[in-house]
């Protein structure tokens, strides 16, 4: 299956789709990347999906994954429903989903311990949150834990060495991907 993945930042871009794929391995994944308040913006959704579409008229589904940083995610999610409005109403032939990461992609990669001892040391994992997603900022606990933390090196590290069932178990803003893939 052919999908399309919206990424606020370019850690996102490397790590998402490899946990993506550990959720479903048929998937070809178009990666974008697009300033977080595009995603809320259902135009200019849109002018980012469209020209997507006619490159790639194979794409059968879109993600677009938007951090909620310290947000209540239901605030956001208002939001999110105008873009899915306007763009299934725009491209009714391909299912999109919203993915709201609670509170950002640290947080999912947290959600797997044994990544985490294996990446960072086993003085990083102790000291990991039972509930991942009650960090509103999880990339600076990871840097707290493992003082020499680099997200653009480590999360996808983290990512292509997470157990999505773990992440799946600990982190519900992830089960929405899988939903979204199913």
């Amino acid at each position: 299956m052919k999908v399309a993945g919206f990424f606020e930042g370019p850690s996102d871009r490397l790590s998402i789709p490899t946990l993506m794929q550990k959720l479903r391995d048929d998937l070809k994944i178009e990666k974008r990347q697009v300033p977080a308040g595009d995603m809320l913006a259902p135009r200019k959704m849109r002018a980012h999906v469209g020209p997507l579409l006619v490159l790639h008229p194979d794409i059968e589904r879109i993600l677009i994954f938007r951090d909620c940083e310290c947000t209540e995610p239901e605030s956001l999610y208002k939001d999110a429903r105008l873009v899915l409005k306007l763009l299934k109403d725009s491209f009714p032939k391909v299912k999109t989903s919203f993915v709201i990461v609670v509170h950002a992609l640290e947080s999912w990669l947290m959600g797997d311990p044994a990544a985490v001892e294996a990446v960072l040391g086993a003085d990083a994992a102790k000291g990991l949150p039972a509930n991942p997603e009650s960090e509103c900022r999880p990339k600076e606990c990871l840097e707290r834990l493992a003082p020499n933390f680099d997200y653009m090196r480590d999360d996808p590290r983290l990512a292509e060495r997470a157990d999505a069932r773990s992440i799946l178990s600990k982190c519900p803003s992830f089960r929405v991907v899988r939903t979204g893939l199913s």
